[in-house]
């Protein structure tokens, strides 16, 4: 039951070489758009991570030479410590994105098109069984390998 909806609505899905190519395209563009995103992020709180390290060498400095009291410095040291690593965290929340979603959603498309067209496919053994192997699926950074094997 759950097999024949599903096949219904891949039937409905038309991925002409046309379309495929479009799509691949939009996801190569999108995905450059996305990089300097983040890329330029990274620069950014980079910039702002010097910033407070220079703070943080001016303020030592004005407590060696007496300027500032001991308390005031701790507190101020402490807090822009902090500051500092939530930079330094979202700068590699955005460096560790996941940037290789383009190639999942060609795989993705091409794993669509074969199933559409095992699901048309007129021969007995096609149309019997078409099934999905999962030869490898690794989550993280690396790839995810998919197969489709005729029964």
């Amino acid at each position: 039951m759950l097999n024949e909806c599903f096949a219904d609505l891949l039937k409905g899905l038309v991925f002409d070489d046309q379309v495929m190519d479009w799509i691949v395209d939009a996801l190569h563009q999108s995905h450059a758009a996305e990089k300097r995103f983040r890329e330029d992020a990274v620069t950014r709180l980079q910039e702002e991570q010097t910033k407070i390290q220079d703070r943080l060498y001016r303020l030592y400095d004005d407590r060696l030479d007496g300027f500032i009291e001991p308390d005031y410095f701790e507190r101020k040291s402490r807090e822009w410590r902090q500051t500092q690593k939530g930079f330094a965290d979202q700068s590699t929340e955005h460096q560790e994105a996941a940037n290789d979603y383009v190639q999942d959603g060609i795989r993705l498309l091409e794993l669509s098109k074969g199933l559409i067209l095992c699901i048309n496919s007129k021969t007995q053994a096609n149309s019997e069984s078409c099934s999905i192997l999962w030869v490898r699926t690794q989550h993280g950074r690396t790839n995810s390998h998919h197969n489709l094997r005729n029964r």
